[in-house]
């Protein structure tokens, strides 16, 4: 069995929706992440965006767990894109 690879963006496609990020923080499209991903020599397994509400205010778990799947469903872009990847 070959193990993954898990990583955490930061989703440019966001930036569209809320500006807030500092610039420090580098932020990657769907496409470009895979882009990286090739030239490192891995393949990308599982991509999943998370975090579609927007982070106006602090939410009660209640909220966001109501609110998330919303958001996503109304086609906001994901705060993050999770990836698994292997060798």
């Amino acid at each position: 069995d070959e193990g993954s690879i898990i990583f955490d963006c930061h989703a440019k496609e966001r930036s569209k929706l809320t500006k807030r990020y500092p610039k420090e923080i580098n932020l990657y499209s769907n496409d470009e992440i895979k882009e990286l991903v090739k030239k490192i020599e891995l393949k990308v397994v599982e991509i999943v965006g998370t975090g579609f509400i927007p982070q106006i205010r602090k939410w009660s778990s209640i909220e966001y767990c109501i609110l998330n799947p919303i958001a996503k469903k109304m086609l906001f872009p994901p705060a993050r894109w999770l990836l698994r990847c292997q060798k």
